[in-house]
């Protein structure tokens, strides 16, 4: 039977609930960002999210310093989450900004024409050295290779990547420059050609974008 209406529908109110992020989930609004920051937003509605823009002005929208002219609809960045209609993400790289402080507003919509906003703050940085939270490498003790997983605050930007092998007398072992963090690895193999002895080695991971300062840190 096609046509009806149910009798079971809870009225509700409450638009999505959004959580806003720039580069990473580390972000606070107020925080510096690069020139051309990724957005992510969170969004969760238990009666499902609005994606495809049904209604007049019922996309996804985000809004840089609240200039109608910067109004960009994202609904083709949504990814909806594993096994629920409830849950999803939008991921946008933004073309590049002037220094200084900007906001971005980004606006959703539920299935029963519910809306909600939020805006977040930023100090655009030109040059801004890139941030790393984390390192480290699976598998470790290391048999045959190992990879090298680097966290970082660039995703989606070129990224000069420097690691180097150290022993614990400082002698440099093996280094590996290439242009991403991603899928790093090494065989066990020196620089020299020969396979390192058992033992312990340190690692230090240099990053930079074209036109900031190189980030050290050593593990």
């Amino acid at each position: 039977m096609i046509g009806g209406t149910s009798t079971n529908v809870t009225l509700e109110t409450d638009g999505p609930k959004l959580n806003l992020y720039l580069n990473s989930e580390e972000f606070k609004s107020g925080d510096e960002v690069n020139e051309s920051p990724l957005l992510i937003a969170k969004i969760s509605d238990i009666n499902g999210i609005n994606r495809v823009g049904s209604g007049i002005g019922h996309d996804l929208l985000l809004t840089i310093d609240q200039d109608p002219n910067q109004s960009i609809v994202v609904n083709d960045y949504f990814d909806a989450m594993a096994n629920t209609y409830t849950d999803g993400i939008v991921k946008y790289k933004l073309s590049e900004l002037e220094n200084g402080k900007h906001t971005l507003t980004f606006k959703a919509w539920d299935l029963l024409n519910n809306s909600s906003s939020q805006t977040i703050d930023f100090q655009v940085t030109k040059g801004l050295t890139p941030n790393i939270f984390s390192i480290y490498n699976y598998p470790n003790p290391v048999k045959t290779g190992t990879s090298i997983i680097v966290s970082h605050d660039r995703p989606e930007t070129i990224l000069n990547t420097t690691v180097e092998i150290f022993d614990l007398s400082g002698r440099k072992i093996w280094s590996f420059t290439q242009a991403n963090a991603d899928d790093i690895s090494w065989n066990l193999v020196g620089n020299d050609g020969i396979k390192v002895k058992s033992g312990i080695y340190l690692y230090r991971v240099s990053i930079n974008t074209i036109d900031s300062d190189f980030l050290k840190k050593i593990f």
